[in-house]
């Protein structure tokens, strides 16, 4: 009997669980973090087809042709468009999607990109002077999101970069060879462990692993892909909201804390203590006090009064049958005393 719990533990015990639920509850904010990559992968977009199209403009004026696509479709500068993409330059006559598509749970993640390759061949010099046009506007949208970009020409040369990495090659890159055929690409990649810390709170939940959301969107003139813009950006993460949150985290639970105490507390006081008295009540049934033909006296609940009741009733039948028995008995014994 003493290694059974009591009540008032189980009590504590049931919702001290209930108060680790939300905590449990963190391993499925996947979902709110595939959000966010969305989010990302939405900004990346907007982002890249805006300076897309600013690098077809001064692709195009570089070379003193109207931007327009009919006077373009003579274009020599560039790679074939594929047979399965409409004719005509990027965005508006091409089917190439821009819809947000990366999701975390289901996207293949890639590992991160390894070092630059130095590129023997300059880029081609329209194409190079393009990209040196839309280096202040890279640089500035580069200290206002902190988005990496990096422009690149037809052979996968960068021509422009926000990180100043200009004539590297970047053509061993699936982005830029996926935009380098005319398509619209998203990827994922894991981000480099040496380049971003993982806070406690991730390790300790498994939550939070670093990624990059890279996308690729192919510079498209006439009927010629005269080269990409490449951008890259890390998505916001709940862990980081909630380990920079971590001294309003550690009040609330110990509010939560105290609030789960108070459950326990009231919980012993209108089911602990009623059952106390019950058993109170039978020990004084079977010792035969009168006292224990009395309901309790606090029984708060309505389950514990009829049971309280179903005590005396069933006790005071009890005595009465006892008694009966007995007053038999004593004129039986009379009877055959006296013949």
């Amino acid at each position: 009997m003493r290694f059974l719990p009591r009540l008032r533990s189980i009590l504590f015990i049931v919702n001290m669980a209930v108060m680790l639920l939300p905590l449990g509850g963190l391993t499925f904010l996947r979902v709110y973090e595939t959000e966010m990559i969305r989010q990302k992968e939405g900004s990346l977009h907007s982002q890249g087809a805006y300076l897309s199209s600013m690098f077809r403009r001064e692709i195009t004026d570089k070379l003193g042709l109207p931007n327009t696509e009919d006077s373009n479709d003579k274009i020599s500068i560039g790679l074939p468009l594929p047979t399965q993409l409409s004719t005509g330059f990027f965005p508006y006559s091409t089917n190439l999607s821009l819809t947000a598509e990366l999701k975390l749970l289901e996207s293949s993640i890639r590992d991160p990109h390894r070092n630059f390759v130095i590129s023997t061949d300059p880029p081609e010099p329209t194409v190079g002077a393009a990209g040196e046009a839309l280096l202040p506007i890279i640089l500035l949208a580069q200290n206002l999101n902190m988005d990496q970009v990096w422009v690149v020409d037809h052979n996968g040369v960068v021509v422009a970069s926000s990180l100043g990495e200009e004539h590297r090659s970047l053509i061993s890159w699936e982005e830029v060879q996926r935009a380098l055929q005319g398509e619209s690409v998203s990827l994922l990649r894991r981000m480099n462990p040496l380049t971003k810390r993982r806070s406690p709170l991730d390790i300790i939940l498994g939550l939070g692993e670093p990624h990059l959301v890279y996308v690729g969107i192919p510079t498209i003139i006439g009927s010629k892909i005269t080269g990409a813009v490449i951008m890259s950006g890390a998505p916001s993460q709940i862990t980081q909201f909630l380990y920079g949150n971590k001294g309003r985290l550690l009040n609330a639970f110990a509010l939560l804390l105290l609030v789960v105490t108070l459950i326990t507390a009231l919980s012993s006081l209108t089911i602990s203590e009623p059952i106390q008295a019950l058993i109170k009540q039978t020990e004084l049934i079977q010792k035969g006090d009168p006292k224990g033909l009395k309901r309790i006296r606090w029984p708060i609940l309505k389950e514990i009064t009829q049971l309280s009741e179903a005590l005396v009733k069933m006790a005071k039948t009890i005595t009465e049958r006892s008694e009966y028995i007995k007053s038999f008995a004593r004129n039986v014994s009379h009877e055959f005393k006296t013949p």
